[in-house]
């Protein structure tokens, strides 16, 4: 996903003002999300533990590779029950 693409937020409890309570809570759309997806290789040809592959040997190591939905973060509201529990 491109930044600035337009989404649909998770919608949840969260502090008017970032540093000060006092100034109340909101219901509204996340502001401070954060979406981290990870790349992994599969490696087919034993190596020592520990070891890492070469990069010469890489293209006759490697036989796929994945992608992982890692984490899907909502910073404001995690950080507003953090302070009010």
């Amino acid at each position: 996903m491109i930044s600035g693409t337009p989404i649909r937020r998770p919608y949840g409890q969260q502090q008017i003002h970032p540093t000060d309570a006092k100034q109340g809570s909101k219901y509204g759309p996340c502001r401070l999300m954060d979406i981290e997806l990870e790349v992994g290789w599969f490696v087919g040809t034993a190596n020592e533990l520990g070891m890492p592959v070469p990069i010469e040997d890489a293209a006759d190591a490697i036989f796929g590779c994945g992608e992982f939905f890692v984490l899907f973060s909502i910073a404001d509201f995690i950080l507003f029950f953090h302070l009010h529990i």
